[in-house]
């Protein structure tokens, strides 16, 4: 069961529902993107290396949201997986966990929530956006 603070998909719709096999394929896919970013090839393979740690130890990211607050933020201290969770979080591979990125140290924090300045977006358009994704997230019109 699930925290109320939990709002997202349920591990890897449609036919196979194993977190493990659903976690294993997020983590391909934030290889992929990460291989795409325009960064050092030394950025790249922290941001690999941080990922896996994490998935080392918890090979099902579905069943580590059920875990603590606090120790899942011990988990991220320790793996340094922040870009790969705010990333599953901004394309919706993972559900987003309010108490998780609430609780993200302030001016430490890899998924900001913002106001669109006027002179470069429609005026009070809400964002998400993911430092180093570049994609910002919010209603379209």
């Amino acid at each position: 069961m699930r925290s109320a603070a939990v709002i997202g998909p349920d591990p890897a719709p449609g036919q196979d529902a194993s977190g493990a096999v659903a976690t294993q394929h997020l983590l391909a896919d934030y290889r992929a993107y990460v291989a795409a970013l325009r960064i050092n090839p030394d950025a790249k393979r922290l941001r690999r290396r941080a990922a896996e740690r994490l998935t080392d130890v918890h090979p099902d990211l579905w069943a580590w949201l059920t875990r603590p607050t606090a120790a899942r933020m011990a988990d991220l201290s320790r793996s340094k997986a922040w870009p790969m969770i705010c990333w599953a979080w901004v394309v919706g591979r993972l559900p987003v966990d309010l108490d998780l990125m609430l609780r993200q140290t302030p001016g430490r924090s890899l998924c900001l929530v913002g106001y669109s300045p006027p002179r470069r977006r429609r005026p009070g358009r809400v964002l998400l956006h993911h430092l180093g994704l570049g994609r910002q997230l919010g209603p379209s019109g």
